[in-house]
């Protein structure tokens, strides 16, 4: 038997099995700690308000699992057919579509490898941890600086010392 449920706090996400308190529509009183079945690969932090499907075996309401979570205060709107995306209630996405996959974060996104962070794109700076490897033409429309010693305003000492070094040939 399934019934639909609302969640009365934000889910206990401490053990490998997410757990929540909810009132199950027709019945009296609250659930406790009942377990929230997610999709392999993927989990979730249900908000206090969210909407679940629960199911029992045995149709009685006090052994229920949660099948299915929605909240729709936060749900995407206008996605396009075949479009896909993982969000939050802060209105950070993946989305993923026709076009490609677009990544919308409100402070920062991070790429991390083995336990540390190798990528961190926070506003207009994009900060890279180890190597970096171009295999085509690298345009700047502003000041190249390396190793502290600037691109633009650099000197040269063949030129007499501390001249200005002359502009490329």
């Amino acid at each position: 038997m399934t019934k639909p449920t609302v969640f009365t706090t934000d889910a206990n996400t401490t053990g490998k099995v997410h757990t929540v308190q909810c009132q199950t529509y027709g019945a009296s009183g609250e659930l406790h700690n009942v377990q929230v079945i997610s999709n392999y690969g993927f989990a979730s932090a249900a908000l206090s308000g969210a909407v679940g499907q629960t199911v029992s075996s045995t149709g009685h309401n006090d052994n229920k699992l949660v099948i299915a979570t929605h909240d729709p205060r936060y749900h995407p709107e206008n996605l396009g057919q075949g479009d896909s995306c993982q969000h939050d209630h802060r209105n950070q996405k993946v989305l993923i579509t026709q076009d490609g996959i677009h990544i919308e974060a409100n402070s920062k996104t991070f790429i991390t490898i083995n336990g540390a962070t190798v990528i961190e794109v926070d506003g207009s700076k994009v900060s890279i941890t180890g190597d970096l490897e171009v295999s085509g033409k690298i345009t700047a429309s502003g000041d190249v600086v390396g190793a502290g010693i600037s691109l633009q305003s650099h000197t040269h000492m063949e030129n007499g010392k501390g001249s200005k070094t002359s502009p490329p040939a």
